[in-house]
């Protein structure tokens, strides 16, 4: 009686609500890619991707002043912007597709974000079929869901403020399509929006980040409101120990 006792009381603690720990995105990254190797290959991945990145934005979207002596008239009477005073990044077919690395590299960008595309919604199919042929408890089971509707919402961000102003730009510029002053805004708008709506999505969803936030904040109400709605509490039905 007395180990059945021990075993429960370690149960008890091992399963009492224990307060989020906030740590940094890479500390966790080290948690789960324990292996020295499979660490590495991720970071270069990773690493490899953001310098792609960097590499076409300098060669391929910096202005040089030939393009911004093209555009500064147009921007002037549309926008009433000084080009030549203004931070700014775009394609000119006319001065930066002239030799063929440079559109090879632009066709490099849009399959890039195609292939990333796809392992969203490959991830997202794999992580729906999985929790419908989980046996979990109900419990768990409610987390799990809601942190891939979470998944499902930072994935359609990017799609949405990034990806979509990016292929509508492309098929306007190589098309030859006119555009109007209010598609300019709204391409604009939806660009500027991403870095607020990204966070904003999980702040809001997540109970224990909000609160988290709120409590940095001087905002939060009380400790035993934040602990009764958050997400990771399981919900345990203990049976007494009789003698």
């Amino acid at each position: 009686m007395t180990t059945f006792a021990t075993k429960f009381d370690t149960l008890k603690k091992e399963t009492e609500y224990q307060p989020p720990t906030y740590r940094l995105p890479i500390l966790r990254f080290f948690d789960i890619y324990q292996s020295g190797y499979c660490a590495i290959i991720v970071l270069v991945i990773n690493l490899a991707v953001v310098a792609n990145f960097l590499a076409i934005i300098y060669f391929e979207l910096w202005p040089n002043p030939l393009s911004i002596e093209q555009l500064s008239d147009a921007a002037m009477r549309f926008t009433g912007l000084n080009l030549s005073e203004s931070a700014q990044l775009g394609l000119s077919l006319k001065f930066l597709l002239q030799h063929p690395i440079n559109i090879g590299m632009i066709v490099e960008l849009l399959l890039l974000m195609s292939v990333m595309g796809g392992i969203m919604v490959y991830s997202a199919l794999m992580i729906s079929s999985t929790l419908k042929r989980a046996t979990l408890s109900k419990n768990l089971k409610k987390m799990h869901r809601q942190m891939f509707t979470l998944l499902l919402l930072q994935t359609a961000c990017p799609v949405t403020f990034l990806h979509t102003p990016c292929f509508l730009t492309y098929i306007f510029l190589f098309a030859g399509l006119k555009t109007t002053t209010t598609i300019t805004y709204i391409l604009t708008i939806l660009l500027s929006l991403f870095p607020l709506a990204s966070p904003l999505i999980i702040v809001g969803f997540l109970n224990d980040y909000r609160n988290h936030t709120l409590k940095k904040l001087g905002l939060h109400a009380k400790t035993s409101d934040m602990l009764s709605k958050s997400v990771f509490v399981s919900e345990m039905r203990a049976t007494p120990v009789t003698q």
